[in-house]
């Protein structure tokens, strides 16, 4: 359901943004789409298991060191996949009572 509702949002309210005049809040109410995106709907989506091994594999500080490069040359598939695994709790079906 929230998957729906997500990417419900998603398709809606993008092409409105775009008809908005005041582009400062048009960047502002992107960005929150975009957080909801990667706090909720990503995580529900991908096995907890390439999580834990993405954890695994690299280094808190390698990871935001990372960020800060992908971020100052704004390759906003990086930093989506990066924000992704930074926001995902240990447990994703405990803490979204799927249990």
């Amino acid at each position: 359901m929230v998957v729906v509702y997500g990417f419900f949002l998603v398709f809606l309210f993008f092409p409105l943004l775009s008809r908005i005049r005041n582009q400062s809040i048009v960047v502002k109410m992107k960005h929150n789409l975009l957080l909801f995106v990667i706090q909720i709907l990503i995580p529900s989506l991908l096995p907890q298991s390439v999580l834990t091994l993405f954890l695994r594999i690299v280094n808190i500080q390698d990871i935001r060191q990372m960020m800060l490069i992908i971020l100052n040359q704004q390759k906003l598939f990086h930093v989506v996949l990066m924000l992704v695994y930074l926001s995902t709790p240990p447990d994703i079906d405990n803490s979204l009572g799927l249990i």
